[in-house]
């Protein structure tokens, strides 16, 4: 993968956050998310501006940290629940649930649907 200045370019950032990216570009960047710290920010910025409005998002390392988002996007939350999450999003995800009681909610809600779903589906 090809990295500028030991960083990725914007490009895979952006892909990253789609969730669009192979799995060997993936877990290049799960590796350099942990250990650089403006890569990272960077990430956690394009996940609050959303995917469709991170086109200037180099914004995001000049400036403070981002706050974090006041509640969690149903693709996390079922991406979560299905096991899917991994590296640095895992990471983001479970800090937020450990501290936020309507996202816990809606992950053990949307767990147990599943399961009477699963539930039903075997009956």
């Amino acid at each position: 993968m090809e990295q500028t200045a030991n960083h990725f370019p914007l490009e895979k950032l952006k892909g990253y956050v789609a969730g669009a990216l192979l799995a060997d570009d993936l877990i290049a960047l799960d590796e350099h998310l942990a250990v650089c710290d403006d890569c990272l920010r960077l990430v956690r910025g394009l996940m609050n501006l959303g995917r469709d409005s991170c086109a200037d998002a180099r914004v995001v390392l000049e400036s403070e940290p981002p706050a974090p988002p006041a509640h969690l996007v149903y693709r996390q939350v079922e991406s979560y629940a299905d096991g899917l999450l991994t590296g640095v999003e895992l990471e983001i995800f479970e800090a937020h649930v450990s501290e936020c009681a309507a996202c816990a909610g809606a992950v053990r809600s949307l767990r147990e649907f599943k399961k009477s779903i699963a539930d039903a589906e075997t009956h």
